[in-house]
């Protein structure tokens, strides 16, 4: 599981967390952005640059977003005991 923080997004310069069941991409950011910024209109882009990035609506920046952690789970490793 990954910790994505979004930061100063749209004009109320919002700030959340949210997890990311697999490896972040360009559809996940997409999707977050319409749940939790849905003020933001235009065509969105995602710059990212060691773990941080810029989200874009056009050309404007508006807003930032960082991956705080990347959990490592055991599921479907087979180690589960049976044997």
């Amino acid at each position: 599981m990954i910790k994505v923080r979004f930061y100063d997004i749209g004009r109320d310069r919002k700030t959340f967390t949210t997890s990311c069941p697999t490896a972040v991409s360009f559809d996940w950011l997409q999707k977050q952005m319409k749940m939790f910024a849905a003020d933001i209109s235009g065509e969105l882009g995602f710059k990212t640059v060691h773990g941080k990035g810029t989200i874009y609506a056009g050309v404007q920046a508006v807003g930032k977003y960082e991956i705080v952690t990347e959990t490592i789970t055991n599921e479907g490793s087979g180690e589960n005991g049976k044997g």
